[in-house]
């Protein structure tokens, strides 16, 4: 059902009850399901006061203007570019600005999988990183939902909706990740440290050459690293190495020796260590799986 407001250019649809039911059912959309969806420009007045809460997750998207959200007592400010993301059952109060109506995008959601990316806490106002070309995409994305649920309600297009609906929540639950696709410029710490060791890969390098290539000590450097990766910067230093022994190994007739060599190994046997450890075949044995 689409249903209007009194806000100039709004658009809203809201599913039927016997819809949403069956999404919750589908094997395919019960992971991740729209409920209600909705862009409300210039929105003067706007006011929503749950005191129960919703039955879905909220996400709230602010792309222009300012308003306020009020969760468990605590008020807080939104503005341009700034999200946040209300649990379902989690009372609320929300409005737009006086004097600057905010223009959003929400959406009402659920499912096994899309309740994960709340995960049961309010997700304060988050400012978005500062760039028109994110905000573009992700209306891009929104717009691709809305349009494929105001399409009709098969089962195609319910099933392709929910699956658009994770890759809009991944936008903001993994924001660096987007902005990276999005913008090859864009490097944090770890990304610089990854782009140097791969440009480095056939060189002896320390670990005090990555942190200052990123302009970081190394305890900080090697804490970020690791909370970014899992890895320690040499274990994932010496897993590219390995990725690139296994295409050497493949690719070419180059000896054990050779390779250890060109890859910045000073001792073969050191290299064989790393790449049994790793794979789980020395570099011999793999060679010779691969052939036969």
């Amino acid at each position: 059902m689409i249903k209007t407001e009194d806000f100039s250019g709004q658009r809203m649809i809201i599913l039927p009850n016997n819809i949403i039911k069956h999404l919750s059912n589908n094997d395919i959309s019960k992971y991740s399901y729209v409920t209600d969806i909705g862009y409300f420009p210039d929105a003067k007045d706007h006011f929503r006061k749950r005191e129960q809460g919703s039955m879905q997750n909220i996400l709230i998207y602010c792309v222009k203007g300012t308003g306020w959200i009020s969760v468990r007592s605590e008020r807080f400010r939104m503005t341009k570019d700034q999200y946040c993301f209300i649990p379902k059952h989690t009372p609320h109060t929300y409005a737009s600005g006086t004097d600057n109506p905010w223009t959003i995008y929400w959406i009402h959601f659920s499912g096994e999988k899309a309740d994960s990316f709340v995960s049961g806490d309010f997700i304060l106002p988050t400012p978005m990183m500062d760039s028109e070309d994110y905000r573009e995409e992700r209306i891009k994305i929104f717009d691709e939902i809305f349009y494929s649920l105001e399409s009709d309600y098969t089962e195609n297009n319910l099933e392709y909706a929910g699956i658009v609906l994770m890759h809009l929540l991944a936008t903001f639950k993994f924001e660096q990740q987007f902005a990276k696709i999005r913008n090859p410029q864009y490097e944090d710490a770890t990304t610089m440290a990854i782009t140097y060791m791969k440009r480095m890969i056939g060189q002896k390098i320390r670990l005090e050459e990555i942190a200052g290539h990123c302009g970081l000590s190394v305890s900080h450097f090697c804490m970020i690293f690791k909370e970014n990766t899992s890895q320690t910067p040499i274990e994932y230093m010496n897993n590219l190495r390995v990725q690139k022994a296994c295409q050497l190994l493949d690719l070419t007739t180059q000896r054990i020796n050779e390779i250890s060599a060109v890859l910045g190994f000073s001792d073969p046997f050191y290299f064989t260590r790393v790449f049994k450890k790793s794979i789980g075949q020395s570099p011999v044995q793999y060679r010779k799986h691969i052939s036969g």
